[in-house]
Parts: C-alpha cells; structure tokens; sequence
C-alpha cells in the first residue's frame, strides 16, 4: 500500500475519533440541538458581516456573539 493510502487512514481515524470524543453520552436529539445552534450562531455572524474579514476579526466577532 502506498504512502497516501497510510495518510488517508489516519486522517479517517482521526476525524472519527474527534467525532467520537464530541458525541460521546449525547442523545441523537441532542447532537441535532447542538449542530443546529451552530449552524445558526454562524449564519447569522455571516449575515452581520457579509463581506467577511481576517481571521483575527472572525476570532473577535465570535467572542463578542458569545
């Protein structure tokens, strides 16, 4: 197997541990409640700020939502 075939497994792994460690004890119900907030928290930073900015901004616009 090649090289790039090793790093895809890793990164695969990887992201499922990450998801794993995330939603671990959660109810599906929750995990959807969750995902939806998100979705929304950033929908309406973009909707604040449609021309964007830098990553410090961004970082910033976050800070002061929350």
């Amino acid at each position: 197997m090649s090289i790039s075939a090793y790093l895809l497994y890793l990164m695969m792994a990887i992201i499922l541990l990450w998801m794993w460690i995330r939603v671990r004890g959660k109810s599906l119900e929750e995990i959807v409640q969750i995902s939806t907030d998100e979705h929304h928290a950033l929908t309406d930073l973009f909707e604040e700020h449609p021309r964007g900015g830098s990553w410090s901004e961004f970082c910033s616009w976050q800070k002061n939502k929350s």
